[in-house]
């Protein structure tokens, strides 16, 4: 165990000194004592990442989501694709991938959550039971917040949220009902 001024201490006599390099070269005080990450951060690459960007651009060219390489795909490459996806995305392209990809059929609550997000935000409605589904079953805050806030966003939306939470609201833990009740502006007596 050590104190941050022993840490910054050892940090400079062991690594920086003898490599030549101050502490305000590298910015230590932002690294230790600043927000976030600072601007000197390394922005991280993965060639997994760059082939999935391949394979979005190659669908959004034209390519038919059947013919994409995406054999080997983790969950991350899954999401990483859906997240990359336009806002607007006609019925006819959402059903395409879907098909394709059986995203509103996925036992993966990460990729199903990313997909039901695409579906919300363009209105596929091929997906709304799955979202029913998901959220009367799921009680995860993690999963329930993003979708309750995208269907929130719209007044037909928030009314199909309140209809949905309304029977799921009981079965869920009282951190996601704060969340919810919030998001949802669920009030005292509503039922």
């Amino acid at each position: 165990p050590a104190t941050t001024a022993e840490f910054l201490a050892e940090l400079e006599r062991e690594l920086l000194r003898p490599a030549g390099v101050s502490p305000q070269t590298v910015g230590v005080e932002r690294w230790v004592h600043g927000p976030g990450l600072p601007d000197n951060a390394p922005e991280p690459q993965t060639a997994a990442f760059a082939e999935v960007e391949a394979e979005l651009a190659a669908w959004l060219g034209g390519e038919a989501a059947e013919e994409l390489d995406t054999a080997d795909w983790t969950t991350h490459e899954w999401l990483h694709f859906l997240r990359g996806l336009p806002a607007e995305l006609s019925v006819e392209r959402m059903a395409e991938l879907d098909e394709a990809f059986g995203f509103t059929g996925s036992g993966n609550s990460e990729v199903l959550t990313a997909w039901l997000l695409v579906a919300i935000a363009n209105d596929y409605r091929a997906a709304d039971q799955a979202l029913e589904d998901f959220l009367l079953r799921v009680g995860r805050r993690k999963f329930l917040d993003p979708l309750y806030r995208a269907l929130a966003a719209t007044p037909e939306g928030k009314e199909r949220a309140l209809e949905i939470y309304r029977r799921a609201r009981p079965g869920y833990h009282s951190v996601s009902v704060g969340t919810i009740d919030e998001i949802l502006g669920w009030g005292e007596g509503r039922s």
